[in-house]
């Protein structure tokens, strides 16, 4: 059409149109699609309400949590919900959440293994599920590394045998597996269950109450492009974004993560390569610094972020990398850090690694 020609009339745009009836009939479709959008909007207003008040809820579920007794074991049973301060110890081999709980059976009160929704105990040489169960809500905790029977100060004792020996919570890695516990002192060893049976290792962690310890991984995405107000900044890039502390499954691994929300991104290293994750969990925390280090040594009191495909721990590091500070994984079996950077997953003999002051 040239310039300042007048534009052709509707009609012989769309000759469909040309008569009234058509138009009307347009009219009304309009009006239903814009009552249908309408009501999309509503609905995604609802949701948005109800998101806040549980946001709300759980706030104030952890804020009376942490200014009461600091922990409690919260009664439930097989297949309800999770309650939202329970702690998130790891991922088993089938890629499950694990959380600590505590059942009685067979006349004691003992640790029991709760994933999928559904808890699980070691007794007498076997695996029995319990349908009631109960979980244990905290922020103030962390896992410490013991042996033969032996119990630190601060250990969490989750009931007791029917003699009244004390029973306290232990975690193992075994053939891939984050697997929750019993730790007897009088057996000298920690009991757990796989593949339907109770077995038991000399060489386990601990699961210490330390109210100086507050980790809190907070559930995130990449579409909030926000983090939660005690997430932990280590550092800015070299666009001057700053940068958080994460954690995400990610093919097997749970594994520490490059958090940058200005970019709505979050990156992990991984099998060679840089990727992406949607969904993780950012470090809220207090006491903690940052310690150098190298040769996949890690010092006393370092942050455990997770275990790789065959439950090796993995711990938070840092690198200074083409100009910016860059969260990776330290793995000690292979004496580096890795950190996801410009596609690849980069090894770093030198680092820092996220320390509790505790």
């Amino acid at each position: 059409m040239a310039e300042g020609d007048s534009p052709p009339p509707y009609t012989s745009l769309y000759p469909h149109l040309n008569d009234t009836q058509n138009l009307q009939e347009l009219v009304s479709e309009l009006q239903h699609s814009l009552s249908i959008q309408d009501k999309r909007i509503h609905d995604l207003e609802d949701e948005l309400r109800h998101t806040k008040t549980q946001y709300t809820s759980t706030k104030e579920t952890k804020t009376h949590l942490c200014t009461s007794k600091g922990y409690e074991w919260v009664a439930t049973s097989t297949n309800n919900v999770v309650p939202p301060m329970a702690i998130h110890m790891c991922v088993d081999a089938h890629g499950n959440d694990v959380y600590v709980g505590r059942a009685h059976f067979g006349n004691e009160l003992t640790p029991a293994h709760v994933a999928a929704r559904a808890a699980y105990v070691p007794h007498y040489g076997k695996e029995h599920s319990v349908d009631n169960y109960h979980i244990l809500c905290t922020n103030f905790f962390k896992w410490v590394p013991s042996s033969g029977g032996q119990v630190p100060p601060g250990a969490v004792q989750a009931g007791h045998r029917r003699d009244g020996a004390p029973l306290y919570v232990g975690r193992v890695y075994h053939e891939g597996s984050c697997i929750i516990g019993k730790v007897h002192p009088n057996f000298q060893a920690c009991f757990f269950l796989y593949q339907g049976k109770e077995m038991h290792s000399s060489t386990y962690e601990v699961l210490i109450f330390d109210m100086s310890s507050s980790f809190d991984w907070v559930n995130s995405c990449v579409t909030d492009g926000k983090v939660p107000p005690m997430a932990i900044q280590m550092g800015v890039d070299a666009q001057g974004h700053a940068n958080f502390i994460g954690r995400a499954h990610f093919n097997g691994e749970l594994a520490p993560v490059h958090v940058v929300p200005a970019k709505r991104a979050a990156y992990v290293a991984n099998y060679g390569k840089e990727h992406r994750v949607d969904s993780y969990q950012v470090l809220c925390a207090t006491n903690l610094h940052w310690v150098p280090s190298h040769g996949g040594h890690v010092p006393p009191g370092a942050v455990q972020a997770g275990h790789n495909k065959d439950g090796a721990p993995l711990y938070v590091g840092r690198a200074f990398h083409a100009g910016s500070w860059i969260i990776g994984k330290i793995h000690p079996k292979f004496g580096v850090c890795l950190i996801p950077a410009h596609g690849k997953e980069v090894t770093v003999s030198n680092y820092e690694a996220l320390v509790s002051n505790s």
